[in-house]
């Protein structure tokens, strides 16, 4: 019988138990059965130690199935059918998984005598994305292109904000009136051209159409985050022509195997330049035939320094909170949730816009400000949601069959303060309230995978007060859509998919608006101020007029990926998809402090049509990573020009029509030195119009370099953050200077059975660089974070 390791070190691929807790060992046997069914089973133990690996979550990629190892660390899997190829195996432990590639052969009985260790400084970026593929892959078997953090890189990372989270990741930029309302930027696209989710489904929130708008969700919530490009985010919608973005809680694995027992995290830090507090715990539980799960966090930061001086109404702070259960048997399951967020986040330098829009006072619906005094512009935002999944398992053609309802009442107000009197007014109030369906069936059969679905989004949008720019409007969205990846041969594997969506407005006159206002203030108590017996003054530009509309859009992809070796796989896609207009770029009328422009919308706008190309060249092993070049033809691109003039401080952008382009390219890699592991990025995007000319707030040439140095448990972690001048402006834009800005990071692990410690302190912009962000609105008149020092410790047990 033949004896040989199944789990050498090449093979490994880790993005959190193996990386940062080098410490899981694991043994791994294939048997032909007498039946004719085979299967793959092993036992994983702590290196340090020996001691067994218990509930450690077990992911078979090639059918999605999931186990969880014994008490004394075993595991087994059926894979029948599947015996001539290559089988992905992934480990979990609430840290992040390790993956391994096993060639099981069905004519012998392959068994090993004891545990194979990992190489305790073995280390690889190899990881396991789900939003971007049909099933579960691996980045190499993927059409995407996917980038994704879990387990203790999140902890050690401690971001306040997505976007913050994301900063580095290639061709990843950030948005931002200030840090409460920052919102990731990919491939240059910004707005309704990215998408933001929670567990496959959008956030509900308004943060797209404005850049003073957080995203309402803490990346403590998060289990793992992806960013998603290419065709599969199709899935999830037209829109998503630049990519997606997805939070992965802890509740969207439970309902698919919950693990037994009791489980989960609770998280610590605190930071130096923002004087930052926030800390948070998630628990699940699960027996039999039930299984629950529920937590909160805090995020507490004062006004930040910069190497300029403190920023002043730069302080935040996010409650969230979530509670689940659901029942489940072999075949079904079933879960229902809810979830609070409440948020508060002061936004820079809105008090000085919002008073010189006007003419003869403030601009504001309020008595005019004496002389000496200012104002303090605050959002204070509430999103509730109750959300609940349906699936079932082996439905005979199909393999799995998923529904999910999510109501959400989002709505936030923007706070005005009369500084020294503390006097405070309501000065705008937003309301948006959805409820989402999603059904979705799955079929991984043969040398095809497939998932096909509907879905629907049922918005109610109101704003009333001084930036009601848009009238009241429901919003209903209905898509089918179709996904499908075909293995021709073992080596050549080709992507079809499709959607179809409609978009229909149906808008109330602007003449309603202020009977609007007068509901809200019965509603909420808030006395917006329009009622104040003074004359408006007449404006200068006309609202134009307003009237109902409807889109009907086709969207489709393709693909084919061939395998060039075992670790090199080159990828190519094309993608056509069709955007309806969004609600803000139809609609809105009026200053809009939050875009520093004075807005006017056009409700005779065209879809947009996109054409785009993605050309990707990967490999895995101890040398691994990507390089990927891009371009999207975009027709009738939407956009706000700018017509040279001026409305107080705010410049005037009446939003329009012109063709377009996106071209750009993105790389990264890592290396193995040794005991080192070396890792970097670069990308670059530019776009511009038919004319040539850039279009507005577009990142520069940016990346990092990473060097992660381990000593046993401890593991140092240098990392150079940089970005290229940016001079190809729109019209009205500065050019930016480049920077380059040093982090030191520094992580202990302490790995005990059943549970996990971990301390980390990060030094960020140790050389106090001032720097500036091209995408921040304000980045003329304050920089970025100054020097500062982050202290975290997060807690996983098991």
């Amino acid at each position: 019988m033949p004896r040989f390791p199944l789990l050498s070190p090449h093979l490994l691929r880790t993005t959190g138990l193996t990386r940062l807790v080098p410490f899981l060992a694991a043994a791994l046997s294939c048997a032909a059965l007498a039946a004719g069914e085979s299967r793959v089973s092993g036992v994983a133990v702590l290196e340090e130690d020996g001691t067994p690996a218990a509930n450690a979550e077990v992911l078979l990629l090639e059918t999605g199935d999931v186990t969880h190892t014994d008490d004394e660390g075993r595991f087994a899997l059926d894979v029948t059918g599947l015996s001539s190829a290559s089988l992905h195996l992934d480990f979990g432990h609430l840290t992040g998984f390790a993956a391994a590639t096993l060639d099981p052969d069905s004519d012998a009985e392959l068994m090993l005598d004891e545990p194979v260790p990992l190489d305790e400084h073995q280390r690889a970026h190899e990881q396991v994305t789900v939003t971007a593929s049909a099933f579960h892959a691996a980045p190499l078997e993927s059409f995407g292109q996917v980038q994704s953090m879990e387990g203790l890189d999140l902890a050690n990372e401690s971001a306040r904000t997505v976007a913050e989270l994301l900063e580095g990741t290639p061709g990843i930029a950030i948005r931002s009136f200030g840090p409460g309302s920052a919102r990731p930027i990919v491939r240059g696209f910004d707005g309704d051209r990215v998408l933001v989710m929670e567990d496959g489904v959008r956030t509900g929130d308004l943060a797209s159409q404005s850049a003073d708008h957080g995203v309402p969700v803490d990346p403590l919530q998060a289990e793992r985050v992806e960013v998603v490009r290419g065709p599969a985010t199709l899935l999830f919608g037209a829109n998503a022509i630049g990519g997606a973005v997805n939070v992965i809680s802890m509740a969207s694995h439970l309902a698919h195997a919950p693990p037994p027992g009791f489980r989960g995290h609770a998280n610590l830090d605190w930071s130096s330049a923002d004087a930052g507090r926030r800390g948070g715990a998630r628990v699940q539980a699960a027996g039999s035939h039930w299984f629950a799960w529920g937590g909160g966090n805090s995020n507490r930061t004062d006004e930040y320094d910069s190497p300029a001086g403190v920023v002043e109404r730069s302080q935040t702070e996010m409650t969230q909170g979530e509670v689940g259960l659901g029942l489940f048997n072999e075949r079904v399951f079933f879960s229902v949730s809810g979830r609070m967020d409440d948020a508060r986040y002061g936004v820079p330098f809105a008090g000085e816009f919002h008073g010189a829009h006007g003419d003869g006072d403030d601009g504001h619906d309020h008595a005019p400000l004496e002389e000496g005094e200012e104002l303090a512009v605050d959002l204070e935002m509430q999103r509730r949601q109750v959300r609940a999944d349906l699936g079932f398992h082996d439905l005979g053609f199909f393999d799995e069959a998923e529904f999910t309802l999510r109501a959400s009442d989002y709505d936030h107000d923007e706070v005005e303060t009369i500084l020294g009197t503390g006097e405070e007014f309501v000065a705008t109030h937003f309301d948006n309230r959805a409820v989402v369906l999603r059904g979705e069936l799955k079929r991984s059969r043969g040398r095809v995978e497939s998932r096909i679905g509907a879905w629907g989004n049922f918005r109610e949008y109101m704003a009333a007060g001084e930036e009601a720019l848009a009238p009241a409007t429901v919003q209903n969205a209905y898509a089918a859509f179709a996904y499908n990846e075909i293995t021709a041969s073992d080596r050549l594997s080709w992507l079809l998919g499709a959607r179809m969506e409609r978009n229909i407005y149906d808008t109330e006159n602007r003449a309603m608006e202020e009977e609007h206002m007068d509901e809200e203030e019965d509603a909420h108590g808030h006395d917006h101020g329009h009622d104040r017996g003074d004359e408006e003054e007449e404006e200068e530009h006309v609202a134009p007029p307003v009237r109902d509309r409807s889109f009907l859009g086709v969207s489709g992809s393709t693909g084919l990926r061939l395998r060039l070796s075992d670790a090199g796989a080159l990828v190519a896609t094309a993608s056509y998809s069709t955007r309806a207009p969004a609600l803000e770029e139809l609609y809105n009328f009026g200053p809009h402090i939050g875009n520093l422009a004075f807005e006017i919308g056009n409700a005779e706008l065209d879809p947009e049509q996109s054409l785009g190309f993605d050309l990707s060249l990967r490999r895995s092993g101890e040398t691994e990573g990507s390089i990927s070049v891009f371009r999207y033809d975009i027709s009738n691109f939407i956009f706000g020009a700018a017509t040279g003039e001026m409305e107080g401080a705010l410049q005037v952008l009446v939003w329009g029509q012109e063709d377009a382009t996106y071209s750009g390219f993105e790389i990264e890699g890592h290396r193995e030195l040794g005991r080192l592991g070396l890792t970097g990025s670069v990308s670059y995007v530019q776009a511009e119009l038919a004319s040539g000319e850039p279009l507005p707030r577009i990142p520069p040439l940016q990346g990092e370099v990473r060097l992660e140095v381990p000593f046993g448990r401890l593991r140092i972690e240098p990392r150079l953050r940089f970005a290229g001048r940016a001079d190809r402006v729109y019209q009205g834009e500065t050019p930016t200077d480049g920077y380059s800005v040093f982090d030191l990071t520094a992580a202990y692990v302490l790995v005990r059975n059943q549970m996990t410690h971990n301390f980390s302190v990060r030094g960020y912009n140790l050389f106090d660089t001032e720097y500036r962000y091209h995408t921040s609105l304000i980045k003329d008149l304050v920089p970025q974070m100054g020097r500062g020092i982050r202290v975290s410790y997060s807690l996983r047990f098991f």
